[in-house]
């Protein structure tokens, strides 16, 4: 069995070569420097030696030397394994210290042990080495080479490194200002973006303001005997063209707030699908029949109560209806049909004859401000947001939304799918209560604040005409003029007055006389509402309001206010 010594101060590189010639069953030794090799070979006698060149206190070189001058080992069959060692002048140095064979790294096993069958059968000169003064000087100056190149290559890292270090500090003063135009954009926007929601919620206010003495007037004046069927029609045109544009200045505030994430429900417990869905084509027939559409409703379902918010539901079933015959052609169809598929699950679909739906624009329908490509002749006004806003709404009510169609000229179906609930149980109320009710909310005692001088007048005179006794005021002061000399039962205010505004006014009509009230605003935010509760209002109606809508309110909260 043959002895083979490996020598290398790194122990990772010993036992890589270990590896490559275990399988030959050698007896392999190994040593971590040239001085403790030097006695394992005097003591050992190995067949060979494979010893690393550049090793810390002894290399390679001086390993061998010392080994020849020793003549009891002098004979010692030894190769070197190196990386950096192979040029001309170190093989040259290596051959004069009778070394013939080198492992240059890396290595594959099938040369490492080709190399040593040849160092085995390669008989070593036992004389005739360099001397050793000439030894020591090319030695000297292979070492010195090596260095040199060690510095050179150091030098040439350093500059590299220096330049890194200042391209990154190019880099990190770069990031540094893009960050800051970043945060400072980020900023801008967001202010921008307040500023862009204050300026909705004020065009909202001033639009809707104007819009409320017409609503009543119309709403009110539709409803005389004394004006004909034809005046009452028109008048019912303007009623239904004034809560439309009512309508595009809520979908706008409501665009607003799902981008901001503050779409909120006020949940009303049961709804019934099927009564809103009746008030809904009471409320479009008239646009149906206007272009002599047929509208059908089939509304088959067995459970069609569902939890949430009644308002923004009817919302979505409005949408659906008024686009359907929006874009269907006259003398077409408009089918709104509710079923119950399974138990706890409400269907609605709503199915046209009209322009349908253009397959590349189906995936994006539901996208703010998207319309689709319709013909010219259908595109009848719309800012393209109440799908988007419908979506918004039935996923908010833990429901689906989508739509379908053959394509351009085909109709269009769109689904609902909502989780249907228990009804609240039927309450009788008693037909003698609900007289006396009735006949206790004939006559308030109502200070009247609103600094629009047409509204005023229009809500006065319709107030008056139910038979309450009215007082009105266009400013604060006035207000708490009328509020120290007068007894009433309960206020209806604006919000924003000329030297105030109805917030500050209703605390301090609450804290000085107890008295209670019906906010009117042109604002409609959850914001706007909270702090109208807060202040002491029982109710927020968000202009253009109609009568009706106000007389409801006052039954409602009379009541409690007394």
């Amino acid at each position: 069995m043959k002895t083979i010594l490996i020598v290398d101060d790194r122990s990772d590189n010993r036992s890589g070569l270990i590896g490559m010639l275990a399988h030959r069953g050698y007896r392999l030794i190994e040593a971590n420097s040239g001085a403790q090799a030097l006695k394992i070979v005097r003591r050992q006698k190995p067949d060979l030696v494979i010893a690393d060149v550049l090793m810390s206190k002894m290399d390679g070189y001086e390993f061998v030397r010392q080994l020849r001058l020793d003549s009891q080992i002098a004979h010692t069959a030894i190769v070197f394994y190196t990386a950096g060692y192979i040029e001309k002048e170190s093989r040259e140095l290596a051959k004069a210290c009778g070394v013939q064979h080198i492992i240059v790294k890396p290595v594959e096993p099938e040369e490492v042990l080709k190399i040593v069958d040849k160092a085995f059968a390669m008989r070593v000169r036992t004389s005739g080495w360099l001397p050793a003064p000439e030894f020591a000087h090319k030695h000297l100056h292979l070492v010195t080479n090596k260095l040199a190149e060690k510095v050179d290559d150091l030098e040439k890292l350093n500059t590299r490194l220096e330049a890194e270090v200042v391209e990154r500090k190019r880099v990190v003063k770069e990031l540094r200002v893009a960050h800051g135009q970043a945060r400072r954009a980020r900023e801008d926007a967001e202010r921008a973006n307040c500023a862009k929601d204050s300026f909705l919620a004020n065009l909202s206010h001033e639009l809707r303001t104007p819009l409320t003495p017409v609503l009543m007037c119309a709403a009110a004046l539709e409803k005389e005997s004394a004006i004909g069927p034809e005046f009452r029609q028109q008048l019912g045109m303007m009623r239904r063209n004034v809560e439309l544009e009512a309508r595009l200045i809520d979908d706008l505030l409501d665009l607003t707030r799902i981008a901001h994430g503050k779409f909120q429900l006020v949940r009303s417990g049961p709804v019934d699908v099927h009564s809103l869905l009746l008030h809904i084509e009471q409320m479009v027939g008239d646009d149906a029949r206007q272009k002599s559409i047929q509208l059908l409703f089939e509304l088959t379902a067995d459970e069609h109560h569902v939890g949430g918010d009644a308002a923004k539901l009817s919302q979505v079933f409005w949408n659906l209806i008024k686009n359907a015959i929006k874009f269907t052609f006259a003398g077409g169809r408009v089918i709104v049909r509710t079923a119950t598929p399974a138990p706890g699950q409400f269907v609605l679909t709503v199915e046209d004859t009209g322009a349908g739906i253009d397959p590349q624009t189906l995936p994006v329908i539901f996208r703010a401000f998207e319309q689709g490509d319709v013909p010219e002749s259908q595109t009848s006004g719309g800012l393209g947001l109440g799908l988007s806003i419908s979506k918004a709404i039935v996923e908010l009510h833990g429901g689906t939304i989508c739509g379908a169609s053959a394509g351009l000229g085909f109709g269009s179906l769109f689904t609902v799918e909502l989780t249907t609930v228990l009804p609240f149980p039927a309450i009788q109320v008693p037909e003698i209560e609900s007289q006396q009710s009735q006949s206790s909310l004939q006559c308030l005692r109502l200070l009247v604040i609103e600094d629009h001088e047409p509204t005023m007048t229009v809500l006065a005179r319709l107030l008056r005409r139910h038979g309450h006794d009215v007082l009105t005021a266009c400013t604060v002061q006035a207000a708490l003029v009328l509020a120290s000399t007068h007894s009433f039962d309960l206020v209806i205010s604006d919000i924003g007055l000329p030297d105030g505004n109805g917030i500050d006014l209703m605390r301090q009509l609450t804290k000085d006389y107890g008295l209670r009230g019906i906010a009117l605003s042109g604002y409609g935010m959850a914001v706007d509402r909270a702090k109208s509760q807060q202040a002491g209002f029982l109710a927020h109606l968000v202009k253009p309001i109609n009568f009706d809508q106000l007389h409801r309110v006052l039954q409602e909260v009379a009541p409690a206010a007394a």
